[in-house]
């Protein structure tokens, strides 16, 4: 009897496994549906100067509401265009953007860019990767990460290796300027030998930060590499030490 209890209790646990396993598939296989599930948008499908109505640029056939899967719309994105009334572009809009409420702003607001109270709007100049493959628009958060020189050791005069700390945890993003293409061999020292010019992708982006938080930034943009990571209301970010070669692999 006790053997035949044994193999009872083996049959229901195993049961019981593979109806959980189900749950979580099915589980799984529904969040990827409502990932993919679609959204209606106002997304940019022509050049949209800046300070021209919202309603003019529906009008013009420069903003329409199209479908897109939910995953690959950010979060607050404008959905009609009436949510726009009586607003005008804070800067030119590019074709492929899906429309964020800070991309349009009051007309009154000077030279229509709507910087918060008590903040600087400081510009930064990155390259695609930096802004996160262009995925960074006007209206995301962003956590701004600065690479830099660190000494090796104080007693080696001139030794130097690189280390990557978080510069800002959070700020706002206000508007992003057009891409452009550089020479990458453009930053090389004049001295060093000549090196294949490869063209690099760059764009400006605006954010809004106090006093404090412009004066590292600019200060990051002259020493080091700033790169943003783009931010959801659930990302988290704090205080580290950050990362150097040494201790990038530990």
């Amino acid at each position: 009897m006790r053997r035949v209890g044994l193999l009872l209790a083996a049959v229901v646990l195993a049961v019981f496994g593979t109806g959980l396993v189900y749950a979580y598939a099915s589980g799984a296989d529904s969040r990827a549906m409502a990932g993919q599930r679609p959204v209606q948008v106002l997304v940019v499908v022509g050049s949209v100067p800046a300070q021209m109505a919202a309603s003019e640029a529906v009008a013009e056939g420069l903003l329409e509401v199209r479908s897109l899967p939910r995953r690959a719309v950010p979060e607050g994105a404008v959905a009609d265009v009436e949510e726009l009334e009586g607003r005008v572009a804070a800067s030119e809009l590019f074709v492929g953007e899906v429309v964020l409420p800070g991309r349009f702003v009051d007309p009154s607001v000077s030279g229509a860019l709507s910087i918060p109270v008590g903040m600087l709007a400081v510009s930064v100049e990155l390259t695609d990767p930096g802004r996160v493959a262009g995925f960074v628009v006007p209206g995301s958060e962003v956590a701004i990460f600065d690479t830099f020189d660190l000494p090796k050791d104080p007693s080696a005069a001139g030794e130097v290796e690189q280390a990557t700390r978080l510069l800002l945890p959070r700020v706002k993003v206000l508007a992003a300027g057009p891409t452009s293409v550089r020479s990458a061999a453009a930053a090389q020292p004049q001295e060093s030998a000549p090196v294949e010019e490869v063209p690099v992708a760059t764009s400006v982006l605006t954010v809004a930060v106090n006093q404090a938080g412009a004066e590292k930034l600019v200060h990051a943009t002259q020493t080091g590499t700033v790169s943003f990571g783009l931010l959801t209301s659930n990302s988290t970010t704090g205080p580290s030490t950050g990362v150097d070669n040494n201790s990038l692999f530990k």
